[in-house]
């Protein structure tokens, strides 16, 4: 392993790697192929943000392929030790979106406190706050689903209210923003 034409050969075998799946040339093979090509030569991972973008994509291809425990335990070793700051928030969202397709509220609303931030860019607040309340509504908390949205509006928002009320069985509060969402079309 230190003769130095191995060093190249390994160099040449990690730039490879990188090219796979940071230049879209795995797009080229299968999500399978893809796969099956990160778990044989995973050591060839570069470190830093090169490594940690192809964890990330490397998830994404996982959850494409209905493997959303896969992805998830990768992005969840992305946010615990990996990543800080607003990069960190972002994976975790994208975590709690996985979480919350894959029907586990819990594990979502982790993902969200343990990465709160006092600034994060504004859509980035947005989605957080309407997965929060999306996983508390699933957990059957709909008075405080309806609080943390209580500050944001839009149809995303009423529709997304509407669905709460109406998962807590309260349908006359369901009817209102239900309304508002479909205007004159209903």
């Amino acid at each position: 392993p230190d003769h130095p034409a191995s060093r190249r050969m390994e160099e040449a075998m990690g730039r490879r790697f990188e090219n796979l799946f940071l230049n879209n040339e795995a797009d080229k093979l299968s999500k399978v192929e893809a796969l099956a090509i990160y778990q044989e030569f995973r050591s060839l991972m570069p470190v830093g943000r090169r490594g940690d973008e192809i964890a990330r994509r490397l998830a994404d291809r996982l959850h494409d392929l209905d493997l959303v425990n896969e992805a998830t335990e990768i992005l969840e070793h992305q946010v615990k030790n990996r990543l800080e700051g607003g990069a960190r928030a972002s994976v975790a969202t994208r975590l709690a979106v996985m979480h919350l397709q894959n029907r586990q509220p819990v594990m979502a609303l982790s993902a969200l406190r343990t990465t709160r931030l006092a600034h994060i860019p504004e859509d980035l607040r947005r989605a957080r706050t309407l997965l929060e309340a999306r996983a508390l509504g699933d957990l059957f908390r709909t008075d405080l689903a309806i609080e943390v949205l209580a500050n944001d509006e839009g149809p995303d928002v009423d529709r997304l209210r509407a669905d709460i009320y109406w998962k807590g069985k309260r349908w006359r509060e369901a009817g209102e923003p239900y309304e508002r969402v479909l205007g004159d079309a209903w």
